[in-house]
């Protein structure tokens, strides 16, 4: 495992680099694609040449109030109806990436769980296993999050300056 770590750093600084001299550092992708092959296409060309996906899911409170608000009221991990935000950008990522990723396999995560504390991680599959593929991913996902007790999290106080 050391020296797949030490591959996706090498991975990332070379895409970096190469990014760099491919594009000016201020260039952004924009939203131009029409199909997922260009898009691909595109990542390669700024230097992207594989990449090792992984997902950390945040499992505070602040899904329930952000959802409350953007997702109909709804906690934004709710899985008991169409996919939720976290489905789909887990999804869009999984898809995107995927002709980049040379084994298919996803470490995913959740933290900021109350049973898990400020300063742990849980894996979505037991002996903290890497997923085999997306749907595997949101398999696990949809079996695990609703039975996540979600912590409180740590809120900044506003300070009253009267």
């Amino acid at each position: 495992m050391g020296n797949k770590q030490s591959g996706q750093s090498r991975g990332v600084a070379s895409a970096a680099a190469a990014s760099a001299t491919a594009r000016p550092a201020s260039a952004a992708f924009r939203d131009i694609y029409s199909d997922l092959p260009s898009l691909q296409a595109d990542l390669r060309r700024a230097g992207l040449e594989a990449c090792n996906l992984i997902f950390g899911i945040d499992a505070t409170k602040s899904n329930t109030y952000t959802g409350a608000r953007s997702f109909g009221g709804r906690c934004l991990h709710d899985v008991s109806g169409p996919k939720n935000p976290y489905q789909q950008a887990m999804s869009i990522l999984a898809t995107t990436l995927a002709s980049l990723d040379e084994d298919n396999l996803i470490p995913a995560y959740f933290f900021g769980s109350a049973g898990a504390g400020d300063h742990s991680v849980v894996s979505l599959l037991p002996g903290e296993r890497p997923c085999a593929g997306i749907d595997q991913v949101l398999e696990a996902y949809s079996q695990v999050i609703p039975h996540v007790r979600v912590s409180e999290g740590r809120r900044r106080r506003r300070r009253r300056w009267w």
